[in-house]
């Protein structure tokens, strides 16, 4: 935020502050085209603000990407609560807002962890979700997986243990659970993403590193029962939050997509 005392300085409004209102004083020619003169100066320093909160903000959803390596401090309350209210502002259905958030650190972190690794093997074998995928999308994940594969052998770790780091919100302080109620419709889910989203968003923003974890909701009925959460509850999925380990193989994986005239159609144009 720009406080007005402080465009002077700027050189956007040469006389910023001093600007007398408009119908409390009269102005001879003269003096309404210097008036005018500065407010095209102010309006156009707006202008710039916005194309560069524009730019941040693209910026911002290029370089998020999944962190699998924190540092064990705890990121405050305080700053976990400024990503969430983020979360609330994201578009749902007549402004509903069908989501909640809990955050748990600690010994509660580390029982959810052991439920997991105790049960998504299990979950796996009753539903592979990489079955029957197309095969576009396998070969992007064959790829990833390679990748992470070969940033695991650049930090000496065994390939087993990462798919255990996984199951365990990759050693992350904190873990975020994305609520909503069950509902026969989608949209109560398709609205807790777009939450999850703009929490990725506003923690990167914050230099916070997160990583999404399918593996939760795979889990989610023995992870209800721990959270103490009612029937007509529903956990949408966990992230992994912390303070990511920068120079980490696992952070530093290159990151491309697919290019997106690749996957438009324009009709009517």
């Amino acid at each position: 935020m720009v406080d007005a005392r402080d465009l002077k300085s700027l050189g956007a409004l040469p006389c910023a502050g001093s600007i007398p209102a408009l119908g409390t004083f009269f102005f001879n020619e003269l003096e309404i085209a210097h008036v005018c003169d500065q407010a095209l100066g102010f309006f156009a320093f707006i202008t710039t603000l916005r194309g560069v909160y524009q730019m941040d903000l693209l910026k911002g959803i290029k370089s998020r990407r999944s962190v699998r390596v924190f540092h064990k401090k705890v990121p405050s309350k305080k700053v976990i609560q400024e990503c969430l209210e983020s979360a609330t502002w994201a578009p749902n259905p007549t402004n509903q807002q069908p989501w909640e958030f809990i955050v748990v650190t600690g010994e509660r972190l580390k029982g959810i962890s052991e439920i997991i690794v105790e049960t998504f093997p299990q979950r796996m074998r009753e539903m592979d979700p990489y079955h029957g995928i197309p095969k576009a999308c396998e070969e992007r994940k064959n790829e990833t997986f390679e990748q992470l594969f070969t940033a695991a052998k650049r930090a000496g770790i065994d390939s087993k243990n990462l798919f255990q780091k996984n199951l365990t919100f990759y050693g992350a302080p904190v873990a975020i659970f994305f609520i909503t109620y069950k509902a026969a419709h989608t949209l109560y889910r398709h609205s807790t993403v777009a939450a999850l989203q703009n929490f990725l968003l506003a923690a990167h923003a914050k230099g916070l590193g997160t990583c999404w974890l399918s593996s939760v909701a795979a889990c989610q009925d023995e992870i209800k029962a721990f959270l103490e959460l009612s029937g007509e509850k529903e956990i949408v999925d966990g992230v992994a939050l912390g303070y990511p380990v920068k120079d980490s193989p696992f952070n530093t994986i290159a990151r491309k997509r697919v290019p997106v005239k690749e996957v438009i159609r324009w009709m009517g144009f």
